[in-house]
C-alpha cells in the first residue's frame, strides 16, 4: 500500500504498473489463483478496495496547498544519492528534493503516535543518513491512513542524533560480524560448499538476529559475483 501511495504521489504515470485484484480479501479462490498464475506474492497485489482507499488519501495530500507546494514546486522527485558514512558506502533515493530541503511522504495508522512510531521505526536513522546523502534538512510530511488528517514534522538536531547513534552502531556490528559472514559463506559458494547461516550469540534479541540475516543477504546481493570478498 505504501508503494503504490508513493507512485500516486510522485510517479503517476507507473500506477497501472501495480496489480489490482476486484477481490473481497486475500483469501478468496480468485485472489489466490490471480497470484499463482501471475507468480506474484499476496502483497504485491492490492485489491480494489485498498486502491480506492488510497487513492482518497492521495487527493487528500495533494488536497492541502501548503503540501502541494512543497512537494510539486520546483522540486525533483525519487532522486538517488550515494555516499560514505563510518567506511561504508549508503545509498538511498528521496521522495522530494528542493532547493533548501528534502522530504519524504509517510502514513501513518495513527498519526497522534507519530512521534513514537518514528523512532520505532528508525526514521531518526533514516533522517541522519539521508541529510548526510543530501546536505539538506529532511522533513516528513504524513497523512493518517485512517482519518486522512495531516502532519507536517521536521526533524529536531535530538532526533538526529539519535539516528546519528544508532547509524554508529549498525556500522560497528556490520563490519564486526556481517563481513565475516559474508566472506564465509562467498566462500563456501565458491567452493560449493553447503551453507550454515550463523548468528552471533550476543545479539540480544531475534530482532536483531534478523538484522543481521537481512543484511547478510542484502550485501551478498550486490557482492556475490566477486570471487574473493577482500
Amino acid at each position: 500500500e505504501g508503494r503504490y501511495f508513493h507512485i500516486l504521489m510522485l510517479e503517476p504515470d507507473k500506477a497501472d504498473t501495480i496489480p489490482v485484484v476486484e477481490c473481497k480479501s486475500r483469501n478468496t479462490k480468485a485472489f489466490k489463483e490471480y497470484r499463482d498464475l501471475n507468480d506474484l506474492d499476496s502483497y504485491d497485489i492490492l485489491l480494489q478496495s485498498e486502491r480506492d482507499h488510497i487513492n482518497r488519501m492521495a487527493d487528500a495530500m495533494r488536497g492541502n496547498l501548503e503540501i502541494y507546494e512543497r512537494i510539486y514546486g520546483e522540486k525533483d522527485h525519487e532522486v538517488p544519492a550515494i555516499t560514505e558514512i563510518g567506511g561504508i558506502m549508503f545509498k538511498g533515493k528521496c521522495d522530494v528534493l528542493g532547493r533548501d530541503e528534502i522530504i519524504d511522504l509517510k502514513t501513518s495508522s495513527n498519526i497522534h503516535k507519530f512521534r513514537w512510531s518514528a523512532s520505532e521505526y528508525c526514521y531518526d536513522s533514516q533522517a541522519f543518513i539521508y541529510q548526510t546523502l543530501f546536505g539538506k534538512p529532511i522533513t516528513f510530511i504524513v497523512i493518517d491512513k485512517n482519518s486522512f488528517e495531516l502532519k507536517i514534522s521536521d526533524c529536531s538536531s535530538d532526533f538526529i542524533a539519535r539516528g546519528s547513534e544508532k547509524v554508529d552502531k549498525a556500522i560497528k556490528v556490520f563490519k564486526k560480524f556481517i563481513k565475516k559472514l559474508c566472506k564465509k559463506i562467498i566462500d563456501k559458494i565458491n567452493n560449493k560448499k553447503n551453507i550454515l547461516m550463523e548468528v552471533p550469540t550476543m545479539c540480544d534479541s531475534r530482532k536483531e538476529k534478523d538484522y543481521i540475516i537481512c543484511s547478510t543477504i542484502d550485501f551478498l546481493e550486490q557482492n556475490i559475483k566477486i570471487k574473493n570478498y577482500e
